[in-house]
């Protein structure tokens, strides 16, 4: 893009600032690993990144997203004008353990009203995936969709197209991947099929067919 410097670190303002106004952001907010964030690490983090995008991105199509549950609830709290969604995967490690499970990820983001959840494919693809509560993550997909939030993955799974047409027949809002020319084709291949469940026309976030993140 023109304005760009050869060598210099781009800023969340200049890409705000130099991106065509109709490309969406994902902004994941990430803390240190491995322990609870504190609340004065999160306030910096969210007071600086929150400035700008009310200087240069309030025209933009932006959702939050965190592994983090407080930096979630924070950002729900501080603002209401762009979607939060909470990332989760398999993290047995943790000691916070909301971040353990989809069901707890479910619990989570209703009692906050976030607007969904994005989930690791791990979680959901394998018949035989039993997560820290005891519970298959497939059973709580359905309570996720029913409870109006949008659910979307990420994950190598996406990669492969009957974990891509499963996902889509079980109602998964979006599809993050990096092979959207494989996401694409299982869409065209549903789509003509006239397929009525890889169309998401409820939840919190617009919504094509799938939504296909690059």
């Amino acid at each position: 893009h023109d304005g760009w410097t050869a060598g210099a670190p781009a800023t969340l303002e200049d890409f705000l600032r130099k991106c065509p106004p109709d490309v969406g952001f994902d902004i994941e907010f990430k803390t240190q690993d491995g322990r609870f964030s504190t609340p004065e690490e999160r306030q910096v983090l969210l007071s600086c990144t929150l400035d700008v995008l009310r200087q240069h991105g309030l025209s933009r199509p932006i959702f939050f997203s965190s592994f983090d549950p407080d930096c979630c609830i924070d950002l729900k709290a501080a603002q209401s004008q762009w979607p939060v969604l909470f990332l989760v995967y398999h993290d047995t490690e943790h000691p916070d353990n909301r971040r353990k499970s989809l069901q707890a990820a479910y619990e989570l983001a209703s009692e906050h009203d976030f607007a969904g959840i994005v989930c690791d494919t791990d979680l959901i693809v394998p018949e035989d995936t039993i997560d820290n509560s005891g519970t298959s993550p497939r059973e709580v997909v359905p309570r996720i969709l029913d409870a109006g939030l949008c659910l979307y993955t990420y994950g190598e799974h996406n990669k492969c197209k009957d974990s891509i047409a499963f996902q889509l027949e079980s109602g998964v809002t979006a599809i993050c991947t990096d092979d959207c020319e494989t996401a694409i084709s299982i869409v065209e291949e549903m789509t003509s099929a006239n397929s009525s469940s890889c169309f998401n026309t409820t939840g919190p976030l617009p919504a094509v067919p799938v939504q296909i993140s690059c």
